[in-house]
């Protein structure tokens, strides 16, 4: 019975698993660096130590492993739009004249200072008036739109 008794908690440690380590970090920074001759360098801040060494040459450690491929991407910046647009009176207690050089596809959005939308609709030519008399006082954003794009965002309060 004695020998039952000793012989069932090291069966029961045999059959547990080992530790094990998620893929986590402590930071989201990190790096790659190279140099022509020596190597490169790829790190992950906050990695925990699990390491690797092959043929003397390569050290791993973490869980981030070195690229073997660098995968390069071009970057394309789009042209900033210079948009003169005048919205007045400001403050206002019912209708608003908003005036500008925007294109015929360009859309005006009005929204509350939460960002529900209240209103979106395609900008006439040069200037178009608005009714606020349905909405409450306080502060709206009114933002030109092109092709899904915010131009200029501009602010008008109710009173």
């Amino acid at each position: 019975m004695r020998f039952l008794l000793l012989l069932f908690p090291i069966g029961l440690a045999a059959s547990l698993a080992g530790q094990t380590l998620d893929r986590t970090v402590v930071g989201s920074a990190g790096s790659y660096f190279s140099a022509t001759n020596v190597g490169n360098i790829h790190f992950t801040v906050g990695e925990i130590a699990v390491d690797r060494t092959a043929n003397g040459l390569i050290l791993e450690r973490g869980f981030h492993h070195g690229l073997y491929a660098l995968i390069t991407t071009s970057v394309w910046t789009a042209p900033e739009v210079q948009l003169d647009v005048r919205l007045f009176p400001n403050p206002t207690a019912d209708r608003v004249t908003l005036a500008g050089d925007w294109q015929a596809a360009d859309r005006l959005q009005i929204r509350d200072l939460l960002g529900r939308p209240l209103l979106d609709q395609l900008l006439p030519p040069a200037r178009v008036e608005l009714s606020l008399q349905a909405y409450p006082a306080g502060s709206y954003l009114f933002t030109i739109v092109r092709a899904g794009r915010p131009l200029k965002n501009l602010r008008v309060v109710r009173q």
